[in-house]
Order: C-alpha cells, then structure tokens, then sequence
C-alpha cells in the first residue's frame, strides 16, 4: 500500500507540474510540441508552416495560426494520466515504476505529435469551408468536436494497444476517457472554470462530454455485437424433439 501511494503520488506530482508549466507557457515555450506537429501537419498536406516568435507556426496562405491552445498539452497530460495510473502497480520494484512514470510521458509525447499534427491539417481545411457554418453550426463548436474527436480516438486507440502489450484483458473505454475527463474537465472545474468562463465552459463540457459518450458507446455496442454472433447463440440441437 505504501509502494502504491507513493508512486500514484508521483505520478500526479507529475501531472500538476505539467499543469504548472503549461499555465504560464507561451508558443515558443510550447515549441517541442508546436514545430513537429507542424512539421508533420505540412508533410501530409503540403500546408507552410512559418515560425513567428511569441505567435506561434503561422500559414499565411491558410490565415492560420498554430498557438499555445493547438499545441495539445491538454492532451499529453491526459494521456500520460492515462497510460501512467492504470498500469503503474503492474511494476513490483521502485526502479521499474519510476521507468514507467519515464516511459509513460514518452508514450504521451508519441502519441501527442500524430494526433495533434492531424487536428492542426484538419483544422487548417475545416477553416476554409465557410459553406459549413451558420448560427449555430460555428467555426469554434466544429474545432472543439474535431479535436475532442481525433484525440479521444488516438487516446482509445493506443490505450487498447498497450493493454496488448501488457496482454491484459481488454477493459472498458470508461478507463482512458475518465482519466481524459479527469484532466480536460476535472482540473478547470477544481480551479474554478465555471466561476471565470460561465457559458463558455458549459458548452465546452457538453462537446466533451458528449464526444466521450458516443465514442464509449462504440465499443461496447461492438462488443456486444460479436458477442451476440457467438456459438452461445446457436440453437440446441436437443430442443424440438
């Protein structure tokens, strides 16, 4: 019980650092995360990315500009959160957790850089198709559905492919989308989001909430599918006689 509480309190020590530093971070403070995802975002879509200090990753041709809020900090955090707590106690020395505390923002940041550079080409198109919108379609609430959208699927995705390699049983999608909800929601709510942003954040939660619903309702709707076409469902060949 001691081993445990000491490493789940390192590992929100950890989270609370990273909080911390992504308070006060500006672009170029964010530029680990903001120049590769760019990077990638222009090798798949041939979009120019040009760096401008204390703005961000600008593409003048798309009037876009790649800022603090596209640099997916929000969901580095939660995916470390995710891959970090339900997988620590299967580590029994202090060496192999601290290694996986390590191993765990790695895998955050690899997951980070795709998902993120795939939201920034994303965005970038979504931008530019003014057809889209109107009063209540906006270009805002069709960012916030994008984004919760891909980063919730890269979030599953490589959940799922960690339990693979622990070969653990599958567990549900409950797992990683609390741990998403916990960071993106969780912590605003205790610093008092609804207190300073009101509305704002309310519809925030909402789209969050809802993206976390249907995309936990995918899976297990799949699951019992399959399940359903099992041999349990096949007919006795006893009955009838």
């Amino acid at each position: 019980m001691r081993r445990s509480a000491v490493t789940h309190a390192a590992g929100l020590a950890a989270v609370l650092a990273l909080k911390l530093f992504q308070h006060g971070a500006g672009a170029d403070d964010l530029a680990f995360l903001l120049a590769p995802a760019c990077a990638l975002a222009s090798l798949a879509t041939g979009y120019v990315f040009v760096h401008e200090a204390g703005a961000g990753w600008v593409s003048h041709a798309h009037r876009f500009i790649a800022g603090p809020s596209c640099a997916g900090m929000t969901f580095l955090i939660a995916g470390f959160a995710a891959f970090y707590f339900p997988f620590v106690a299967r580590f029994e020395t202090w060496r192999s957790r601290a290694g996986w505390l390590l191993a765990s923002l790695a895998a955050a940041f690899a997951v980070a850089l795709p998902a993120n550079a795939l939201r920034i080409a994303l965005a970038v198109r979504l931008y530019e198709m003014d057809a889209l919108y109107g009063a209540v379609v906006t270009p805002l609430r069709v960012h916030r559905a994008m984004g919760c959208a891909v980063y919730l699927t890269a979030l599953l995705l490589s959940f799922l492919a960690l339990e693979r390699a622990f070969r653990r049983a599958p567990s549900s999608p409950l797992v990683p989308l609390g741990w998403y909800l916990a960071i993106v929601l969780g912590i605003p709510v205790a610093r008092g989001a609804f207190r300073r942003h009101g509305e704002a954040f309310a519809e925030h939660a909402i789209f969050v909430g809802a993206v976390c619903l249907v995309l936990a309702a995918v899976p297990l709707l799949a699951r019992r599918v399959v399940l359903g076409s099992g041999p349990c469902e096949a007919e006795d060949p006893r009955r009838g006689r």
